[in-house]
């Protein structure tokens, strides 16, 4: 990611629909099919500036870390002191094999060139039984300039990803699109702008609404969360994906 995307992060976490829709999201999935225990051992891989980790404390005792100093100085200002920068060699996080309850990667995975080799090391670090519960975005066709500026290199659909997690050992618990209600705006958004003149340096930006309809977002999210404790979503702009180490 550009360094100026942790300051727009930093800014948005706590009141743009998006964060705050998705934390509500993953507290409901994990609530639902993690076995919760408050010892357990979680890492949050890409933790950025820091957003999930209050979220993920309610689940165990979270680890958070990142390429980027510059997030992880966001994160220690806040008082998340255990957070760690990850070694150079991505996507080597520098732990011990079988030392993870729960690996978490919220928009992280499309970060890496090789995302199967990233897979294969967090399959290493979990404990037989343990979790990687993961969000990417979703579909081709959404591709914008947004992506450009994080550096994303794929954009995925859901049974692709459904068969990297497979291919690396993983068995899946849950996997769902997520942001369906949106998803017609989304489409509308992106495939239009993809027929305006591209920018030579690709900016991060998201589309900023007043309060109320900010809100209204929201509170869709939270019909999403709930819903998605029982179904799977046919369409959504991103895919998220609840997945185990098998115990033998």
């Amino acid at each position: 990611m550009e360094p100026t995307a942790y300051d727009k992060t930093d800014e948005l976490e706590n009141r743009y629909w998006w964060y705050i829709g998705r934390r509500f999201v993953f507290d409901k999935i994990l609530s639902r099919f993690y076995q919760q225990d408050k010892t357990s051992k979680i890492a949050d891989i890409g933790c950025g500036t820091g957003g999930n980790i209050p979220t993920l404390q309610k689940h165990g005792n979270v680890i958070g870390l990142d390429i980027s100093q510059k997030a992880l100085d966001y994160c220690q200002n806040k008082g998340y002191i255990n957070t760690h920068l990850m070694p150079e060699q991505i996507p080597q996080t520098g732990l011990a094999d079988k030392s993870l309850d729960l690996i978490t990667m919220f928009d992280v995975l499309e970060h890496f060139q090789d995302d199967v080799s990233a897979l294969a090391e967090y399959y290493r670090i979990l404990k037989p039984g343990g979790f990687i519960f993961l969000t990417v975005p979703a579909f081709k066709l959404l591709w914008s300039e947004l992506d450009e500026h994080l550096h994303h290199f794929r954009r995925y659909k859901k049974g692709e990803l459904n068969m990297k997690l497979e291919k690396a050992g993983f068995e899946i618990v849950k996997s769902s699109y997520l942001f369906f209600f949106t998803f017609p705006l989304v489409f509308f958004y992106r495939v239009i702008g993809n027929f305006q003149e591209k920018k030579f340096h690709p900016q991060f930006k998201y589309v900023e609404f007043p309060k109320i309809i900010n809100w209204s977002l929201v509170t869709l999210s939270k019909i999403e969360a709930f819903l998605l404790k029982f179904i799977n979503l046919p369409v959504g702009s991103s895919v998220i994906c609840l997945a185990r180490k098998p115990k033998n």
